[in-house]
């Protein structure tokens, strides 16, 4: 006979959020905050207990599972403003975990290190605008004036642009007051990276002026290298809304929608990958974007990489492309290796630094890695 508790319960239902994703691992499952960046770890058994409440009853649930075991998950999800209690569990449907975008490429990094690349710079950007392009990132490697910059951005009109981030080389001629203007002249130029400074600092622009607290300048003592690219750890792990984690879930993280131009003007998915589609100099971009091969790693997930693939955090990891352990490929011949550079062991659940791991020292070779170890260290 049924307590008179299970009854009423039988009309209740515990509801998740529609916008916080659950993400099962080895040893440990994630509830993905998208709204407030939140990340929330849980043990492994509880999986099973949240597919059950997307169909039963507390009630039902009460039935099949250890009273208080369920009551102390409920309370952790009411208190966490995770979910939440009602009787009409109809009138609140999931949202699509699908990710449609209009635009042909997302975001691009462009590496500067000639004069001729400064002079066809605008003309590239504009390319990349009208094919859609939100983010840049520009490295620069060698000094740049300024004005330079405030020539390009003023002289074009952008029409797709969101933000974008400056990386560059210390040097005499930079100081804040000319970082400060740069950042009040165009809104969107949201950081300034500072590389081979003297110190590691972050100045927060909205001290010194009346400009938004989104726009950085960040001191960094490491130098400008392809070779930092591709580092995961845990504090990347921070969505920042639900159609960043819906375009994990079905692109790859690291390259879709992206196109990049080294320093030498070739077309690439990212300036540290060796594979080349022409060169900007000679060919139009947006032919490239058409090819079938530049495209073909954007949908590689990180469902289908090996180790990541049984990794909790894999909707939130930026995946790494360029640097990879070089274990394995595909039928396609794409590289499904782990990242090189993460030290997550989904398997135990812990972090190691990932420069020391034996089986990892034949791809640190193999990409010319010793000596950036050695400088970090």
């Amino acid at each position: 006979m049924k307590s008179k508790l299970i009854e009423e319960n039988e009309r209740l239902y515990l509801l998740i959020y529609a916008d916080i994703i659950v993400t099962k691992g080895i040893k440990k499952i994630v509830l993905i905050d998208s709204s407030r960046n939140k990340v929330f770890e849980l043990p492994i058994s509880y999986f099973d207990l949240i597919k059950d409440f997307e169909n039963s009853s507390l009630g039902d649930i009460e039935i099949a599972y250890d009273y208080e075991n369920v009551a102390l998950f409920i309370d952790f999800i009411i208190k966490n403003d995770l979910g939440f209690i009602t009787n009409n569990k109809e009138a609140f449907p999931t949202i699509s975990e699908k990710y449609i975008s209009p635009e042909k490429i997302n975001n691009s990094i462009i590496e500067i290190d000639k004069i001729e690349q400064l002079e066809k710079l605008g003309n590239w950007l504009q390319d990349l605008d009208k094919l859609g392009c939100k983010f840049y990132e520009l490295r620069f490697y060698s000094a740049i004036n300024f004005k330079v910059i405030q020539n390009i951005f003023s002289h074009y009109t952008f029409n797709s642009l969101n933000s974008v981030n400056l990386y560059l080389q210390s040097s005499p001629h930079y100081d804040l007051a000319d970082c400060l203007m740069l950042l009040e002249a165009f809104p969107y130029i949201k950081n300034i990276f500072i590389f081979q400074s003297s110190e590691n600092k972050i100045i927060n622009t909205n001290e010194n002026s009346i400009l938004s607290g989104e726009q950085k300048i960040v001191l960094l003592t490491e130098s400008l290298s392809r070779k930092n690219c591709g580092k995961i750890n845990y504090d990347m792990f921070l969505p920042k809304e639900i159609n960043q984690i819906t375009e994990n879930l079905c692109y790859n993280s690291c390259l879709h929608k992206k196109l990049s131009i080294d320093v030498d003007g070739n077309i690439k998915n990212c300036p540290s990958m060796s594979k080349t589609f022409g060169n900007a100099n000679n060919v139009a971009i947006d032919g490239i974007v058409k090819s079938t091969d530049f495209k073909k790693y954007w949908y590689l997930t990180k469902d289908n990489i090996n180790i990541c693939k049984d990794c909790e955090y894999r909707y939130i990891c930026m995946d790494c492309r360029a640097y990879t352990e070089q274990t394995d490929q595909n039928n396609k011949g794409l590289d499904i290796s782990k990242p090189l550079k993460c030290g997550y062991n989904p398997y135990i659940g812990e972090w190691e630094d990932w420069s020391k791991n034996p089986l990892k020292q034949k791809a640190i070779a193999f990409y010319g890695m010793e000596e950036l170890i050695k400088n970090e260290a």
